[in-house]
């Protein structure tokens, strides 16, 4: 399996072209490194197009080096009445779904214990 990430103006580009045409153009990339050998090796590909999708327009969380850590300031409630969640709340697996959820799921159970009157 191989999973590419690809930014910037590449990014904008391949998000103007039909899926297929922009796993084509990956693959011409992915054999440049590793050979042509890798073409018969390719069996089916996905391309998400974030750069299309309204609400992210292509970004995700990116901590600038040395500040990771600020991620948990993210999960600080703000007087105890407004939880924050997102993919970019936990350290271990940022910018992931699985993340997002896991967030919000913690989010929505210290609002509910606040709610109910229970500490959290």
């Amino acid at each position: 399996m191989a999973i590419v990430y690809v930014g910037g103006r590449l990014a904008r580009e391949l998000g103007e072209l039909r899926d297929a045409d922009a796993a084509a153009i990956m693959l011409d990339r992915l054999q440049s490194v590793f050979g042509n050998a890798i073409a018969g090796k390719l069996t089916a590909s996905t391309v998400t197009g974030w750069s299309r999708d309204r609400w992210t327009r292509g970004g995700y969380s990116a901590a600038r080096p040395g500040h990771a850590h600020r991620r948990r300031d993210l999960m600080a409630a703000l007087g105890e009445r407004v939880y924050f969640a997102g993919e970019a709340a936990l350290t271990a697996a940022f910018a992931t779904v699985h993340n997002a959820w896991l967030s919000g799921y913690d989010a929505a159970r210290r609002a509910a214990a606040q709610l109910s009157g229970y500490a959290h």
